[in-house]
C-alpha cells in the first residue's frame, strides 16, 4: 500500500534516543489504494468504550472531507500547586492560547484529540470521590475542554496515572468520572477509524512486573488484541497514544500474535497515521515504520503546538500546516486558520 512519500530525514537526539527527523514532512500526499473503505459513521465494537460521531462535513469542502485538530501534553497542575517550575505554573494559560486559535479556524474542524498527560501532580487522594467534590486538576482539565467550540477527545498519559501510589483503577475511575471516558476507545468519524491507546497498560506500567519500566510505554496483550481487531475492519485508520514509537517496550506479550505495536504495525494495512507526543519536542518520522509517524511538542511550552489534518476517502489525509512545527524542538509558529492554513 502506497503510504505518503518520504522526505530526507537526519538524525536527532531524542530522550536519549537517536531518531530520524525532518523539517519538510507531507509536502505531497500519496493516498492509500481503495481497500481502505470509505464507509459512513458507525461505531466501533469496543470492551472498552467506542464512540460514534456523526457531525456531518465541517470542512465547506468535500462533503467526504473533514478536519481533526490534534495537540498534546497539557501538564495542568492542580490549585495551589508549590512547585517552582514556570512553564507548568502557566501550562493553564497555554492552554486557553490553544482554546482560542482552535475557536477562530475556519471552517471549524470536526473535533479535537488530546494525547495525554492532561495533569501534573494531580494525585492528593487515593479516593476518586475526592476528586468529585474537591477542586483538582483532573477537573480543571475537564472544564477547559468543555470551553473548546469542538468535541475534544482525551487519551492517557503517563503524568495522567498516580503509580506505584494510586492504582490504576483508581485512575481509571478518576478519568470516567471526570471525562465520561474508558481507559481506551476508538471513534469512527467520515469513514475513518481513530484508535485511542493507552501507552501505559502494559508490563512497563505494572510496578510487580520484572518488566516495570515507566520510561517505556506498553499496551497490555488485552489491549493489543482490541487495537488489531480495530484496524482489521477495512477503513483506514489512526492510531493515538501517548509514548511515541521509539519508546515502547518490545515484544510485551511473547506468544501472542500481537506481541506489540510495532508487529501490528507492520501486519495492518490500513493503518494510515501513527500520532503521540511525550517526548517535549516535534519530531517526524515519514519512513521509519509501517505507517507514517508524528510525535508532537507540548502544549504547555506553546499554544502553537497542535495540527490542523484534514481527512479524505479512501485513506486520503493532509497535514494542513505541517510546515508549522519547528522540527526538533518544543516550539511552533504562530499560523492564521481562515481557510487554508498560512503562515
Amino acid at each position: 500500500m502506497l503510504r505518503l512519500l518520504a522526505f530526507v530525514c537526519g538524525l536527532a537526539l531524542v530522550c536519549g534516543l537517536a531518531l530520524a527527523c525532518a523539517s519538510k514532512p507531507y509536502e505531497s500526499n500519496d493516498w492509500a489504494d481503495s481497500d481502505s473503505g470509505s464507509g459512513s459513521d458507525s461505531d466501533s465494537s469496543s470492551g472498552s468504550g467506542s464512540d460514534s460521531d456523526s457531525t456531518g462535513d465541517p470542512t465547506g469542502g468535500s462533503s467526504n472531507s473533514f478536519r481533526v485538530v490534534v495537540f498534546a501534553d497539557l501538564h495542568l497542575v492542580p490549585p495551589g500547586w508549590a512547585g517552582t517550575d514556570l512553564a507548568l505554573a502557566e501550562a493553564q494559560q497555554r492552554l486557553e492560547g490553544l482554546r482560542d486559535q482552535v475557536a477562530e479556524i475556519q471552517p471549524p474542524p470536526a473535533f479535537a484529540i488530546v494525547l495525554g498527560d492532561l495533569v501534573h501532580d494531580a494525585y492528593a487522594s487515593a479516593d476518586p470521590t475526592w476528586y468529585a467534590n474537591n477542586p483538582n486538576a483532573f477537573s480543571d482539565v475537564a472544564a477547559m475542554l468543555e470551553e473548546f467550540p469542538i468535541p475534544v477527545y482525551p487519551l492517557f498519559g503517563d503524568h495522567d496515572y498516580g503509580l506505584p501510589e494510586i492504582s490504576k483503577p483508581v485512575s481509571h475511575q478518576i478519568f470516567a468520572q471526570t471525562f465520561a471516558r474508558a481507559p481506551y476507545y476508538a471513534i469512527d468519524h467520515g469513514g475513518w477509524r481513530f484508535v485511542l491507546a493507552n501507552s501505559q497498560l502494559g508490563p512497563s506500567f505494572e510496578p510487580a512486573n520484572l518488566a516495570f519500566d515507566p520510561g517505556l510505554g506498553s499496551f497490555g496483550q488485552v489491549q493489543l488484541d482490541w487495537i488489531a481487531d480495530q484496524v482489521d475492519d477495512g477503513l483506514p485508520s489512526v492510531v493515538l497514544m501517548h509514548f511515541p514509537l521509539f519508546q515502547l517496550l518490545a515484544n510485551e506479550a511473547p506468544g501472542d500474535p500481537v506481541p506489540d505495536l510495532a508487529t501490528l504495525l507492520d501486519q495492518a494495512d490500513d493503518i494510515q497515521l501513527v500520532l503521540s507526543g511525550h517526548t517535549l519536542q516535534w519530531n517526524s518520522l515519514p519512513a521509519n515504520y509501517s505507517a507514517p509517524h508524528v510525535v508532537f511538542g507540548p502544549t504547555y511550552l506553546d499554544s502553537d503546538n497542535f495540527l490542523l489534518i484534514e481527512f479524505a476517502e479512501l485513506g486520503a489525509f493532509e497535514i494542513l500546516d505541517a510546515e508549522k512545527p519547528e522540527w526538533g524542538t518544543a516550539n511552533a509558529e504562530t499560523w492564521m486558520y481562515q481557510g487554508q492554513p498560512t503562515p
